[in-house]
């Protein structure tokens, strides 16, 4: 039998913590590690596992704050990716390797999804700090996210967005006539495109005011909610095709009904397929096969109409600070770095006579032979 050495360390509470190594050396080591803990305020005889913390952190500090879709999705971040590694340890005895274990297992998912999961992690040991549990976090900046970038997609140009809603009405399908409208004419999010009220629409002012958005759960009927942010909250122009559009749908459903039937817990499940199915490519760029005629030789998915939008409006001559109130942003950063693309194939031409004509003219020195 191994023979180990052994020290009792008696806890603020009065229990004692026996502590033990295989070596005078490692026992001293760990002493020292238990004397630094408690001069911190940790409780060195806690046993709660990762997987009890994580609960009580969601239930506690979590789903009272925020959103139950934003609580659902925390918790399917934590049960696929974080407990199955480190669930059944105990908190004070996660180190960062076994963190950086976490992000290994996630090595093949997108660089945003591995963001993600640290993001999580890291939140739940700075909660497990801050009550005494541990003393220092152990994701570090050593465990890092990585993977391959999130696929930039570009955006539809004037000619590609009117195509695609040309081929819709030949389709005679004026429910998703009206989506497209909504996110591709006035950059409304998916979910604040289909909980849009006809009451929220200024016909006399052509504006569309953004208060809601539907949202569905496992457990219940399509509904509408309130936005995440205070900055989402917002009026924006309806230009004329899309108000006679909302116009026809108010003539037939009345001046306060929603636009969409708000009730059904597989609305978004039925418009993105029908708009994918427009596509004569799959979101690969390969080929799809598709009998109706009326197809468009590009992708396009729901939130691709929104980051259109955005382009348009800022090659339109929109500022900044424009843009980023009519997409309801609450950071000029997420409007720069994720709405407002350039587009290379179209622009590459017109930029370059801009270049040009910026360093041309009369009074510029040209160099001799």
């Amino acid at each position: 039998m191994a023979k180990y050495f052994t020290k009792a360390l008696r806890c603020p509470d009065g229990s004692r913590k026996y502590i033990r190594g295989k070596t005078r050396e490692e026992l001293e080591r760990k002493v020292r590690q238990a004397q630094a803990d408690l001069g911190m305020g940790v409780n060195i005889n806690d046993n709660t596992t990762v997987v009890e913390f994580a609960q009580m952190w969601v239930d506690t500090y979590k789903r009272p704050k925020i959103r139950p879709q934003s609580v659902d999705a925390i918790l399917l971040t934590m049960n696929l990716h974080i407990l199955p590694i480190i669930g059944a340890m105990k908190v004070r005895d996660v180190r960062p390797a076994d963190c950086a274990r976490v992000m290994m297992e996630a090595r093949g998912k997108a660089k945003n999804t591995q963001k993600v999961i640290r993001t999580r992690m890291k939140e739940l040991f700075t909660c497990a700090v801050e009550n005494g549990i541990i003393a220092r976090n152990p994701v570090t900046s050593s465990v890092a996210a990585g993977g391959p970038p999130a696929r930039e997609r570009e955006p539809l140009t004037r000619d590609q967005l009117n195509l695609l809603l040309s081929q819709i009405l030949a389709r005679r399908d004026v429910e998703l006539y009206t989506f497209v409208l909504l996110c591709g004419y006035a950059g409304l999010r998916e979910s604040e495109a289909l909980g849009l009220n006809l009451k929220n629409v200024d016909f006399d002012k052509g504006t569309v005011t953004v208060l809601e958005q539907y949202t569905a759960r496992k457990d219940r009927t399509g509904y509408t909610s309130p936005l995440k942010t205070v900055a989402s909250r917002r009026t924006v122009p309806a230009p004329p095709a899309l108000l006679a559009r909302l116009n026809e749908v108010a003539q037939a459903k009345g001046a306060e009904a929603y636009v969409f039937d708000v009730t059904d817990q597989y609305l978004l499940r039925k418009i993105t397929p029908r708009l994918e199915r427009m596509c004569a490519v799959n979101a690969k760029g390969n080929p799809a096969s598709r009998k109706s005629p009326y197809t468009v030789p590009f992708y396009v998915h729901p939130h691709l109409l929104r980051h259109t939008y955005a382009t348009l409006c800022f090659e339109a001559g929109l500022d900044l600070k424009e843009v980023q109130y009519l997409l309801g942003h609450s950071s000029p950063n997420m409007t720069m770095n994720v709405y407002l693309h350039y587009s290379k194939n179209a622009r590459s031409v017109s930029t370059a006579a801009k270049v040009n004509s910026l360093f041309s003219g009369p009074n510029l020195v040209v160099a001799a032979n």
